[in-house]
C-alpha cells in the first residue's frame, strides 16, 4: 500500500510505501530531511507527525521521551506510515543547511570505464552516512597523502554509497594510488560537504548543464537529483571531452535520453582536427547554439579550472547574462 506524505512547512509531497521508512521515501524523492545515521541511533531525523498515524516503528537505540511522543514526535528513519501523513520537519534547502561532517568510508570498488578514467565507489558506515546536496564536493584523505577535494558524483538519496570520478594525472598522488592499486580497500577520511554549486529547485526555467572532462561528476549528481524531484523543465547536458575517452560514461547519459522525455545529451570534443583544439569562443558558440530554442535557460558549468574559466568568459562575451550562469571549478 502506498501513502502520501506532505511535509510542513515546505509543502513538499511524496509517495511512501508501507514497507519503507518515511526517510527512505523522502530521500528517494529528492526531499532532504535532517538525518545522520538512518539506523535510529543519532536522533537527528526526529520530526513531528501533525496528522495521520505511524504504522510499524522499527527498533532504535535513540530514546524518544514520553512528552515528545505525546506531541507526535517520531524518528523518520525508523517509522513506516500507517496512513497518509502530514509531518513537520526541517529540510535542507541551501548549502548553509548542511553541517560539515567528518567520517570514515571504505573503498568498495574502482571501475575503469576508459583507460584514463576511474570511478571510485565508497561506502560509509550504516551508523553515519554523509549528508550533502547534489553538486557539492567532499575532501578525501588517504593515509600518507595530501587531501583531495572532489565533487560527489552520486545522488544525495543514498549517503552511504558515494561515487567520485578521477582522471589519470601523474601530478596527483591520490589519483595515482587509485590507478595503480585498484584492489586496495583502505579507509578514506571524508570531510565536508563544501560548495554552493546546487540546483535552484524553485526555478522553472530549462537547465543546461555544461561539463568539461570530469566536470561531468557534479552534473551526474544534479541530474539524478532532478530526476528524483521529477522536475518538469527540459534538461540539456553538453559534455566536452578534453582528452581521449573523455565521454567515459556516455552510455549512462544515453540511457537518460532514452528514458526521459525532456532530456537531451550533446557529446562534444575539443579536438578540432589537425592538432588544433576548439577555442573558448568556439566552445561558447557551440553551447549557445543549443540554447536558441530554450526560454531563459539556467546554465551550470563545471570542469578543470583553466578551461572552465575561459569558457565562462567566452559565454559572457557572447552575451550570456551572468545571473543565468553558475560555475564550479576543480584542480
Amino acid at each position: 500500500m502506498t501513502h502520501r506524505i506532505r511535509m510542513l512547512p515546505s509543502g513538499h509531497t511524496f509517495e511512501c510505501e508501507a514497507t519503507e521508512t518515511v526517510l527512505e521515501a523522502a530521500l528517494r524523492s529528492g526531499v532532504n530531511l535532517d538525518h545522520g545515521c538512518a539506523t535510529g541511533t543519532c536522533g537527528e531525523c526526529l520530526a513531528r507527525v501533525v496528522s495521520g498515524s505511524v504504522g510499524e516503528e522499527l527498533f532504535h537505540d535513540y530514546v524518544v521521551g514520553d512528552a515528545e511522543r505525546l506531541q507526535g514526535y517520531a524518528l523518520m528513519c525508523r517509522s513506516r506510515p500507517g496512513s497518509d501523513l502530514e509531518i513537520e520537519a526541517h529540510e535542507a534547502r541551501s548549502a548553509a543547511d548542511i553541517p560539515e561532517q567528518q567520517l570514515t568510508a571504505r573503498i568498495v570498488r574502482v571501475d575503469a570505464p576508459a583507460d584514463d578514467y576511474r570511478v571510485l565507489h565508497l561506502r560509509t558506515p550504516r551508523t553515519r552516512t554523509l549528508r550533502f546536496l547534489a553538486g557539492q564536493s567532499v575532501e578525501l584523505k588517504l593515509r600518507g597523502l595530501q587531501p583531495r577535494v572532489l565533487p560527489v558524483a552520486s545522488c544525495p538519496c543514498n549517503g552511504m554509497q558515494l561515487q567520485f570520478h578521477l582522471r589519470r594525472d601523474p601530478r596527483d598522488p591520490f589519483a595515482e594510488r587509485v590507478f595503480h592499486d585498484p584492489a586496495f580497500t583502505a579507509p578514506v577520511e571524508l570531510r565536508g560537504p563544501f560548495g554552493e554549486f546546487i540546483l535552484d529547485e524553485e526555478d522553472p526555467n530549462p537547465l543546461v548543464l555544461v561539463a568539461l572532462d570530469t566536470g561531468f561528476a557534479p552534473m551526474k549528481s544534479l541530474i539524478e537529483h532532478a530526476i528524483a524531484l521529477e522536475l518538469p523543465q527540459p534538461v540539456v547536458l553538453i559534455w566536452f571531452a578534453i582528452h581521449p575517452g573523455g565521454h567515459y560514461l556516455a552510455n549512462y547519459c544515453r540511457s537518460w535520453a532514452d528514458a526521459l522525455d525532456d532530456f537531451r545529451f550533446v557529446p562534444l570534443v575539443l579536438d578540432a582536427g589537425r592538432g588544433r583544439r576548439l577555442t573558448a569562443s568556439e566552445q561558447a558558440l557551440a553551447v549557445l547554439a543549443r540554447l536558441e530554442s530554450l526560454p531563459e535557460p539556467r546554465v551550470y558549468l563545471a570542469g578543470p579550472a583553466d578551461p572552465t574559466r575561459d569558457l565562462e568568459q567566452a559565454l559572457a562575451a557572447a552575451g550570456l547574462p551572468g545571473e543565468r550562469l553558475r560555475m564550479e571549478t576543480m584542480p
